[in-house]
């Protein structure tokens, strides 16, 4: 099925994985303050959306969508980043350029790339006062996700606490009397028709990624194709047992 395809032209991040980890230990600066987190909200407001409108735009374009937008919001981003971020928004921007000349998505597996998004990724969840939603991975289950959820941007913390590595592959139903069950039969071009892909989050254990989700009212799902027995993505690659969510991996939500 597509969504299959998508995180098989993923396995490339899963090897870099390890640098989207959080830091368990304690900061010995202090955070920003309140004030200062609406202030740096306020200030960058146009920079905060733009971002998270230009990687849906980029996904859905990825996914068969229209990509003639995606230039304008580029050049929102560039426009209005915090000067402490420059340099990795001008590596962001140059590598969606070339994706799109070339309409070759392998632009965005290169480490330069990675690490520059995931700066940029943990600035706007830092700074632009979205609501965050923890999302913990344990075998073979996603917990703490919600059943309902407010429209607008919304920071996904994804922390693997299992054994094996997992992902949270998002998706919103076109249909919403989809099930996942239904899900896990589609086929390549079927799954296009039916659903929203809205990206992917990976975890070794131990390692932790956020991101920001553009969230429009409708009927939601997470599920993990990891197969079973993948204890590292070195592992991943090699297994050859049922996907997580032949195991109960998954979870749905409402945006209302």
């Amino acid at each position: 099925m597509k969504i299959v395809r998508l995180v098989a032209s993923c396995a490339a991040v899963m090897l870099l994985v390890t640098a989207c980890g959080g830091d368990d230990g304690e900061d010995s600066a202090a955070g920003p303050t309140p004030a200062a987190e609406e202030t740096a909200a306020a200030d960058y407001s146009a920079f905060c959306d733009a971002v998270v409108e230009a990687e849906t735009a980029v996904l859905a374009a990825s996914s068969g969508g229209d990509p003639s937008g995606i230039e304008d919001l580029v050049e929102t981003v560039e426009e209005n980043a915090p000067p402490e971020l420059e340099e990795q928004v001008a590596v962001v921007t140059d590598t969606v350029r070339e994706a799109l000349r070339t309409q070759d998505d392998r632009a965005f597996e290169g480490d330069e790339f990675s690490e520059s998004e995931e700066e940029v990724d943990r600035w706007v969840v830092d700074n632009c006062g979205y609501d965050e939603v923890p999302v913990t991975a344990v075998d073979y289950a996603f917990e703490g996700v919600p059943e309902t959820m407010p429209a607008g941007n919304t920071a996904f913390v994804f922390s693997n606490e299992g054994e094996e590595v997992h992902e949270m592959i998002m998706v919103r139903y076109k249909d919403p009397s989809t099930t996942i069950e239904d899900l896990m039969k589609l086929s390549d071009q079927e799954a296009q028709q039916v659903l929203d892909f809205l990206g992917a989050s990976f975890g070794p254990p131990g390692a932790t990624d956020t991101e920001v989700k553009q969230l429009t009212p409708g009927k939601y799902a997470l599920v993990c194709f990891v197969p079973v027995g993948s204890t590292s993505p070195k592992a991943a690659r090699k297994a050859d047992g049922p996907p997580h969510v032949a195991r109960g991996m998954s979870a749905e939500f409402t945006v209302e």
